[in-house]
Parts: structure tokens; C-alpha cells; sequence
């Protein structure tokens, strides 16, 4: 069973604590048993099942964020402007999005027991090709908050324009396209 680390529902449940117990007892009656208990123990460096983390996702992207339209990939966006603020945000000013995403595909196997990350550069244009493979049963709503995470990425790094576009047509090879200004 593919797994990914607890960061993500680290940083979901402070939210969800901040907001009160309204939130928390939302999230006790969404969650399977298994699930709230992934919840309420995760830890940045425990292994999570994927399918259990998407669950915790949703859970709490559809607390947290009620008023977007996919609450999914906002809990993408919002994980990577958690994970790159602080000590990393003064080094925002001088990349570019090929830089952040190179990162990213670097430190998959960090946050990720499954999978293979490549990118597909095109030199002289705005465009690059992140791809996951080796990885057919990545949930849909991961594929989303991956997605929100590439535009969270985008934001951080000022990029005007970006469009993700994801290309589930080989579930051995997920493709998420990246365009930008």
C-alpha cells in the first residue's frame, strides 16, 4: 500500500484546531475511525496510507476551505506556501518555477514511498511537464492537491498566468502540464 508522509495532516490539523471544536468534531464524524486516528497521530516523519491521507484531505480541505471551488487543490496550494515560507522565503524572489518544480521532483521520494518524478523541459518557452510514474494507483484527489501544490509553487514565485493542466489518459505516467507568464 503506497504511503506518504504526515506533514500535510500536520499542518491541516493545526488549522483545524485553530478553527475550534466545531471543526474537530466535523472531522471525527467525516473520518473512518482509521482515518481520524491517522489524523489526530500524525507526525511529520510517520508514513500515512495515501488513500487514508486523501481522506484527511478532503475532510479538512472541505472545512478549511468552503468557499473555493475545489476544495482538493487548495489544500495543495496551501501546503506548499506552508512548506516554503519561513527560511525559504527569502530565496523566493530569485527562482522560477522549472527551479521549484526540480525541487520538487527531488525530494518526491522524501514525501512519498511510490513513484518515479521526471520533468519534460522546453527550453525557450514558459512550459514544463512534470510527470509521475511507476505510480498507477495514485488517488485522483492526490493528483489534485499535487496540482494545487505546482499552483501554490506558482504563486510563491510571482509567475503570472499559470495554468496546470493534468493529463490522466496513462496511469503510468501522470502528467501534469505547467504553462505561465
Amino acid at each position: 500500500m503506497p504511503k506518504t508522509k504526515g506533514t500535510g495532516i500536520v499542518w491541516l490539523r493545526e488549522l483545524i484546531e485553530y478553527k475550534g471544536a466545531e471543526a474537530e468534531q466535523q472531522m471525527a464524524q467525516t473520518l473512518s475511525p482509521e482515518d481520524f486516528k491517522n489524523y489526530r497521530i500524525a507526525m511529520p516523519i510517520n508514513w500515512i496510507s495515501e488513500e487514508s491521507a486523501t481522506n484527511i484531505y478532503r475532510a479538512a480541505g472541505t472545512i478549511l476551505f468552503a468557499d473555493k471551488p475545489n476544495v482538493i487543490e487548495e489544500v495543495g496550494r496551501g501546503m506548499a506556501k506552508n512548506n516554503m515560507t519561513g527560511i525559504y522565503s527569502i530565496f523566493l524572489k530569485f527562482v522560477t518555477i522549472p527551479f521549484m518544480l526540480k525541487q520538487a521532483s527531488r525530494l518526491w521520494k522524501t514525501y512519498h514511498d511510490t513513484g518515479k518524478t521526471s520533468l519534460e523541459e522546453a527550453p525557450g518557452e514558459n512550459r514544463i511537464t512534470f510527470k509521475v510514474s511507476e505510480f498507477p494507483e495514485l488517488p485522483r484527489d492526490m493528483r489534485q492537491v499535487l496540482r494545487g501544490y505546482i499552483l501554490g509553487l506558482s504563486d510563491l514565485v510571482k509567475a503570472q498566468n499559470t495554468r496546470v493542466e493534468l493529463d490522466e489518459s496513462d496511469p503510468q505516467g501522470w502528467k501534469w502540464l505547467i504553462t505561465w507568464q
